[in-house]
């Protein structure tokens, strides 16, 4: 039972160990493929994780007092499709990066073709077990239909793939040597962005960015657990308002903790606004997304609430 007194280290961590159990009885089902791809799945999948996106379908759920168990195979289901997206994400023609999580990327690990193979097998995995949620008993009709659409567009081309996409074009474009690294800057002190030319053009493709690559599959994670748990469709789109301001505030966040980024690359909002800029600008996010949310959930927001606070809280 979810109350204003719950205890959010306590709820994380149980949320998570329901969530990684449920992973390793899910998975199973539906990855029929060679022993050496099963592996390959499993090691990003079961590398250590917070399990932010499944916690917040079970959190938009509960508040709806809907069980936890219910909404499980959807929860398991996003977090399939986030990490499909962090193994394609590391690839050499994405981001590149060696290391996820603390240890080799996938690819580095089993080489490019069966990482990209991991990281489709988890995708398709993925809307098989979406469809199945139908099958669990009590749901409102038609429930896990709406989330199976949700999901095609938010993890798709119309949203994460989207952001990806402007991201990659953005990075290729962006080759100078002009622009001021993240190290460059003065980040223990209230710092003014470096002035950078058509800053309003460099804003609006920046908020295109993180409203699709990021926002919107944790937008995605809150709207699955209102729909499946019977929620209206205000409080259903009151869920969407505040998972978009929280997974832009969490972008931000992940930008400020990754200080040695290239500054070559697609621009982020340290780089164009400064560390402290920024951090205002993330503490606005979450302000908002708790906002709309206590405005239709009143005192039954506090737990959404507190995970807001939690990625606002994350040290940089």
């Amino acid at each position: 039972m979810i109350t204003a007194s719950t205890n959010l280290p306590s709820y994380l961590k149980e949320r998570k160990q329901l969530i990684d159990s449920s992973l390793r009885v899910f998975l199973p089902a539906y990855l029929k493929g060679p022993d050496f791809l099963t592996r390959a799945v499993e090691y990003s999948l079961f590398s250590e994780a917070k399990r932010f996106r499944p916690i917040l379908t079970l959190a938009a759920a509960e508040i709806n007092g809907c069980p936890p168990q219910k909404v499980l195979p959807a929860a398991c289901a996003i977090e399939f499709i986030h990490t499909y997206s962090l193994i394609h994400d590391d690839l050499p023609a994405m981001d590149n990066d060696d290391f996820r999580r603390g240890k080799p990327s996938s690819h580095k690990a089993f080489g490019e073709g069966i990482a990209i193979l991991a990281g489709d097998a988890l995708l398709t995995c993925a809307f098989g077990l979406l469809a199945d949620n139908a099958a669990v008993k009590d749901l409102p009709a038609g429930s896990a239909l709406r989330v199976i659409q949700l999901l095609a567009t938010k993890a798709g081309a119309g949203g994460m793939i989207a952001g990806q996409a402007v991201e990659i074009i953005e990075t290729q474009r962006v080759k100078t040597p002009k622009r001021p690294s993240a190290e460059s800057f003065d980040h223990s002190v209230d710092d003014d962005a470096p002035a950078m030319e058509n800053k309003t053009g460099q804003t609006q493709l920046l908020d295109f960015i993180y409203l699709n690559k990021t926002a919107a599959l944790i937008s995605a994670s809150a709207e699955a657990g209102g729909i499946l748990s019977g929620a209206s469709r205000e409080q259903v789109e009151a869920l969407r308002i505040f998972g978009e301001n929280l997974g832009f505030a969490f972008q931000i966040k992940d930008d400020l903790m990754d200080h040695q980024k290239d500054a070559s690359g697609a621009p982020t909002y340290p780089q164009l606004y400064g560390f402290s800029q920024s951090r205002r600008k993330a503490g606005e996010k979450v302000a908002q997304a708790k906002d709309i949310l206590r405005k239709r959930y009143e005192g039954r927001a506090d737990l959404l609430c507190g995970l807001a606070d939690y990625v606002l809280e994350r040290a940089d």
